[in-house]
């Protein structure tokens, strides 16, 4: 999994460098893209390939970038109150625990002691 993270990271990172020497993009431009990649690799990767103990920080990590990297686009106050509605989601999710019927039942069946 670290070598798969890794490698995107690296592509990633040539995308964006990519991107300003074709003069697609101004420098603030390219490292904007690549906060963007890398915090939606993040996410990607925590779905696809991450523990599950591991699923979260991933998750957090993705979200906070992918949402600070709109500060290009939008205000610095709104990407930070994006940034932070999206931790509280994150903390909120990694808190609760799957629903699990069996876990909850207190009824034991007929002839068990």
């Amino acid at each position: 999994m670290r070598t798969s993270f890794g490698l995107g990271v690296v592509v990633i990172f040539l995308l964006a460098v990519l991107a300003w020497l074709l003069k697609l993009q101004s420098p603030l431009g390219a490292l904007d893209t690549f906060i963007l990649l890398f915090g939606v690799w993040g996410v990607i990767t925590g779905v696809i390939w991450a523990k599950r103990e591991d699923l979260y920080y991933f998750l957090g990590w993705g979200f906070l970038l992918s949402s600070l990297s709109t500060a290009y686009y939008i205000s610095l106050r709104y990407a930070l109150a994006l940034a932070a509605i999206l931790e509280i989601l994150v903390i909120v999710f990694s808190r609760t625990k799957p629903f699990n019927p069996q876990a909850r039942s207190s009824v034991k069946p007929a002839g068990t002691n």
